[in-house]
C-alpha cells in the first residue's frame, strides 16, 4: 500500500513540477519575445535617427559649400570689376563663423577646419591685392605672375587644395560614401 502512496504522490509531485516547468518555459519565452522586439525597435530607432543625421550633414554641408562659394564669387567679382577688392574679412568670416557654429553636430573637424581655411585663404588674397603687393588682374587671368606675387599664387594655391578637399568630401557625403 506504501508503494501505491508513493506512486500517487510521485505523480502529484510530477504533475506540479510539469506545471512549473511549462511555466517558467512561457515566462522565459515571453521574455525573449520581449527582448527580441526592442533590439528590433531600438534598430530601427537607430536605422531612422542615422537617415535623419545623414540628411541634416548633406543640408549643412551643402549651406556651408554655398557659402564659401558666395564669399569667393564675391570676392572675385569685387577684384574683377574694378570696384577694388573691399577688404574681406570680419563680416564674412562672422558669417561662415556662425554658420559653422550651426552646422557643428554635421560637420567633422576637418571639414569645419577646412571652410575656416578657405575663408582665411581668401581674406589674405584679399588683403594682398589690396595692399597693392599683388596685381588685382592675375586673380581671373591666365597672365604669368611677377616675382612679386608669389606670397599670392601659393595662398591661391592653398586656397584651391582647402576647396577641393572640402568638395570631395561634400561629393562622397551627397553619394552616400562617407559618414
Amino acid at each position: 500500500m506504501e508503494d501505491i502512496g508513493d506512486s500517487q504522490t510521485f505523480d502529484r509531485a510530477r504533475a506540479q513540477m510539469s506545471q512549473i516547468y511549462a511555466s517558467l518555459f512561457t515566462f522565459v519565452g515571453t521574455l525573449l519575445v520581449i527582448a527580441v522586439g526592442f533590439w528590433q525597435w531600438r534598430r530601427a530607432q537607430a536605422r531612422e535617427k542615422s537617415k535623419d543625421y545623414r540628411a541634416k550633414r548633406v543640408e549643412y554641408l551643402s549651406k556651408v559649400w554655398t557659402k564659401l562659394s558666395e564669399v569667393e564669387d564675391s570676392f572675385r567679382q569685387r577684384a574683377r570689376f574694378g570696384v577694388g577688392p573691399i577688404p574681406l574679412g570680419v563680416e564674412e568670416r562672422r558669417e561662415v563663423n556662425l554658420l559653422l557654429i550651426d552646422a557643428a553636430p554635421f560637420l567633422l573637424r576637418d571639414e569645419r577646419e577646412w571652410a575656416l581655411s578657405i575663408v582665411e585663404e581668401i581674406i589674405e588674397i584679399s588683403t594682398l591685392i589690396l595692399h597693392a603687393k599683388a596685381r588685382p588682374d592675375w586673380w581671373y587671368s591666365s597672365m604669368e605672375l611677377p616675382e612679386a606675387t608669389s606670397t599670392s599664387a601659393i595662398t591661391a594655391q592653398r586656397l584651391q587644395c582647402f576647396r577641393q578637399q572640402l568638395g570631395e568630401r561634400y561629393a562622397a557625403v551627397t553619394r552616400g560614401l562617407h559618414e
